[in-house]
């Protein structure tokens, strides 16, 4: 228990944010509300100073020193379009911060990213709306500030940046289309559910099973099932109990969180822990090199493109990567992994680990039940083949010969056709080639990318 409370202790002293440093951050986080109340009341768009207030981790100090954005909230009256909100809001804060300190941002909503100093800052238009009369997503953000206040004990701070800390060591922290994990209000709600840190992980290891129900409300099992048919965790809004809180959580996410808490109560590790997991998981990534992976055959569609928006263009980049992966399938492209990468600044990765290099020279075609009408079609259409037999359940079928010689070729041509193209990726050049032809256009960013699609992010299976 010593060797414990000694990890967690380091933890702490290395991710909580000091409290004479929160409260100078939370001065300059009232010089900046004032002064964007102030701009909008000139504007008759809002009334009361009440209608700002501060979302988020900050207010409660539950944020990674090192890592954290200052969530701002304006609840405007509904009558007006969000189109002119995102736009008056971005004309505040070109005033407040400076054009070049700000950026329009998209999650399901649009706000606006702003730097001040050190500091970022989140400008997020919402609704001056009554549950459940939501018209934005982040029309809740209000009600849960609320419900925090009223639940989160001091003493649960520690317990919070644990967790925090935990999750984003082993990649599961940040409900981002890009991490699909566990959000800072979700890990808030689990540290008020167990209790602490630790109790969390012994429910973790030994009895969350998907899909994990956590608070299914007045729901049963059966109607959880029906109304979130793919969550890998259910958990109840608690200010709105038709949403799931855990909806962003992926079932890679949850089955990672496991293994890792499983690994962890068995022999407890500093580099569980963000920061200390960046060092642990770099070692791990790269004790195998670079050579012994490229000669796999991992065929990789590289993107150049300009600066993109995360959100919208890896959901985006995750689409094309399924649609070239069915039409890779359809013409019997055995896949054992795929995954994509980008830093959205000017390049991007999707990888697909294949069973092979090459394609089959013959392939297995299925043709029309033998009682249904359109035999006599397939037959005429086919009589020349030298390979047509009824086989198995009554079905024709045929032997044709691989249209395609390479996958390269094939690969190329899924991707010429621009109806498999997402509209965000359509301008960015595309080029595809297998990893052991090493082109120029290859860093140790791409590398690494290589290496993590390989040998996987759960660092913690080297220490078992």
């Amino acid at each position: 228990m010593n060797e414990l409370t000694n990890i967690l202790n380091k933890v702490l002293a290395e991710v909580k944010l000091s409290k004479e440093n929160h409260e100078k951050i939370l001065s300059i986080v009232h010089e900046i509300i004032e002064k964007i109340y102030e701009e909008l009341s000139s504007r008759s768009y809002i009334k009361s100073r009440n209608d700002l207030f501060i979302g988020g981790s900050f207010s409660r100090n539950t944020v990674l020193k090192d890592d954290f954005d200052i969530d701002i909230f304006i609840r405007f009256a509904p009558q007006y379009d969000i189109k002119e909100l995102s736009n008056v809001v971005i004309e505040v804060s070109k005033k407040i911060f400076g054009e070049d300190a700000i950026n329009l941002r998209y999650a399901e909503h649009p706000y606006v990213e702003a730097k001040y100093g050190e500091l970022s800052f989140n400008i997020v238009p919402s609704y001056k709306v009554d549950p459940p009369n939501w018209l934005s997503a982040v029309d809740r953000s209000y009600f849960h500030t609320l419900y925090l206040d009223e639940h989160f004990r001091p003493e649960l701070v520690n317990e919070v940046l644990l967790l925090k800390s935990f999750l984003k060591g082993i990649g599961c922290y940040g409900a981002e289309v890009t991490n699909k994990g566990f959000s800072g209000y979700l890990s808030e709600l689990l540290v008020i559910k167990y209790g602490s840190f630790i109790n969390l992980l012994k429910e973790v290891a030994s009895r969350w099973r998907p899909p994990v129900i956590i608070d299914g409300g007045k729901y049963t099992k059966k109607e959880l099932k029906i109304l979130f048919p793919n969550a890998a965790i259910i958990l109840l809004d608690p200010v709105d109990k038709k949403r799931n809180v855990a909806s962003a959580v992926s079932h890679t996410t949850l089955a990672r969180f496991i293994s890792a808490a499983k690994a962890f109560l068995e022999k407890p590790r500093l580099e569980f822990f963000h920061p200390f997991s960046k060092k642990a998981l770099y070692e791990y990534v790269n004790k195998v090199p670079i050579d012994n992976l490229i000669n796999l055959p991992i065929i990789a569609i590289y993107l150049k493109h300009k600066p993109q928006i995360e959100d919208i263009f890896y959901s985006q980049l995750e689409k094309l990567m399924r649609k070239v992966a069915k039409q890779l399938q359809l013409n019997e492209v055995d896949i054992l992994k795929m995954e994509a990468f980008s830093n959205f600044k000017d390049k991007s990765l999707i990888l697909y680990l294949l069973s092979s290099r090459h394609l089959k020279e013959l392939r297995k075609l299925d043709g029309p039940l033998v009682y249904i009408k359109s035999e006599h079609d397939f037959l005429t259409k086919n009589k020349n083949k030298v390979i047509l037999w009824i086989g198995d359940y009554s079905r024709w079928y045929k032997v044709e010969y691989n249209k395609y010689v390479e996958i390269k070729d094939l690969l190329e041509d899924i991707l010429n056709s621009k109806v498999n193209i997402p509209s965000h990726i359509r301008d960015a050049e595309l080029s595809i080639h297998f990893v052991d032809e090493i082109p120029d256009l290859y860093d140790k960013d791409v590398f690494l990318w290589i290496k993590k699609f390989v040998v996987g992010v759960e660092f913690w299976r080297s220490w078992i």
